[in-house]
């Protein structure tokens, strides 16, 4: 494989391009999208052809990618497990913004800005809509706390439309390990397992308790 750049956070790029790099001209869904350029999954597939469709509730973020991706769909709104008008908490400048108000509340504890508005949502099943018929090659979801009640709500239909996942999953416990007992988490997880098997775990501030995992 000829080298390449990493424009993501944690490689991720690069890794979906180990796995998907001899397809030509795919497809991809980068939700939570943020810049264009910085901490993009998405840069790396779009300097060799691939396009795709970018989410992100973010006004300044969409106007970003409007401009630097001209010939991709850039779709302004959250993303969870129901459409509308929702309240959503915005970080600026961040990747932190939210609609889950103890998520914002965390932050602001901690001196970021946030911003109270209303934002749109859309489903995953709203978003597959857009793409039609055939894979999508990878998605990836990144939306603070939101990834759960997503998950639940997408048919069995958009799931195996995706060949790789690459998530971040957040916590809503103030226990960093509460989540791994909650029902629901446990129910994302398994039906997840349905479809998708794990090929990496990366551990982003914060830490793992062994036993937990087992």
């Amino acid at each position: 494989m000829s080298q390449k750049i990493s424009y993501a956070q944690n490689f991720e790029d690069v890794m979906l391009w180990r796995a998907l790099g001899h397809v030509e001209g795919g497809r991809y869904i980068d939700i939570g999208a943020q810049s264009p350029d910085v901490d993009s999954v998405s840069k790396l597939f779009y300097e060799q052809g691939w396009r795709g469709i970018h989410v992100d509730a973010s006004a300044k973020y969409a106007e970003e990618l409007r401009a630097a991706r001209p010939d991709e769909l850039v779709v302004q709104a959250a993303v969870t497990a129901e459409g509308g008008m929702l309240q959503f908490y915005e970080v600026p400048g961040t990747g932190l913004s939210t609609l889950l108000s103890e998520v914002a509340a965390k932050h602001a504890e901690l001196g970021f800005s946030v911003v109270e508005t209303n934002a749109p949502a859309v489903t995953l099943c709203d978003l597959f809509g857009l793409v039609g018929e055939g894979p999508v090659h990878w998605l990836k979801i990144d939306v603070e706390g939101a990834e759960w009640d997503s998950f639940l709500a997408a048919p069995d239909r958009v799931l195996e439309q995706i060949d790789q996942l690459t998530v971040e999953f957040h916590w809503l416990s103030d226990e960093k390990v509460g989540w791994v007992q909650s029902d629901k988490y446990l129910r994302v997880v398994q039906r997840l397992k349905q479809f998708f098997e794990v090929a990496h775990i990366h551990f982003n501030n914060a830490s793992c308790i062994e036993e937990h995992l087992a």
